[in-house]
């Protein structure tokens, strides 16, 4: 008796990517690269097996609670791990690069956008990090590829500096947040209260890893 397959790993898989971008938008040209950009986030997984082989026992340290956070993250946000994982490597590099805290630019992305690579606003944000191209063109358009603000590798390392920019000029985490999300430096916002919440969270879970 033939097996019906359609319950099969790789159907479901594809399955996904329709229905996360929407059939709305999935045939048309934006459409299809979006789900060609998003297949290649799926399907590239950080492998650590060389690194924990490493004798520098902060990395293998490091590396254990990357993997904490993104299965945390995956399970909290309903992302595939592979996804989360690469996000979560890419914000790693980013708080490296620009002196911030990964698990800050982690909680910045999962309340702007849920970890959905492709989110837009109403407003024109756009992306992980939800960026205005709008507002932040010099940062974008030194990238050759076409809506940069919605490569999850480019969308973070720009948010990141942007970020740091408003940290830079105002020595405070808060008023940069406030900036950040467009309130203003004198505005009044739960939102950095929200992101400190949701960093303080992440950062539990790594907590005992010494």
């Amino acid at each position: 008796m033939k097996t019906n397959n359609f319950f099969s790993p790789i159907n479901l898989f594809f399955l996904s990517i329709f229905l996360f971008i929407g059939f709305s938008t999935v045939f048309s040209d934006k459409g299809l690269q979006r789900t060609e950009i998003w297949k290649k986030i799926l399907s590239t997984k950080i492998s650590y097996d060389k690194e924990f082989k490493t004798t520098d026992r902060d990395q293998e340290l490091i590396n254990i609670k990357k993997r904490l956070v993104s299965k945390w993250l995956s399970k909290k946000y309903r992302v595939a791990e592979s996804a989360v994982e690469k996000i979560v490597e890419i914000s790693y590099e980013a708080a490296k690069k620009y002196d911030l805290d990964p698990h800050l630019i982690l909680a910045i992305i999962a309340i702007e956008s849920s970890f959905n690579p492709f989110a837009e606003s109403g407003a024109g944000a756009q992306g992980l990090m939800q960026i205005m191209p709008k507002y932040h063109k010099d940062k974008l358009q030194r990238f050759e590829q076409a809506d940069p603000a919605l490569s999850y590798n480019i969308n973070i390392m720009v948010g990141a500096q942007i970020l740091k920019e408003y940290l830079d000029a105002h020595s405070s985490l808060n008023i940069a947040l406030l900036r950040y999300v467009g309130v203003g430096a004198n505005g009044k916002s739960s939102y950095p209260q929200k992101v400190f919440r949701l960093r303080s969270r992440i950062s539990a879970i790594t907590k005992n890893i010494q």
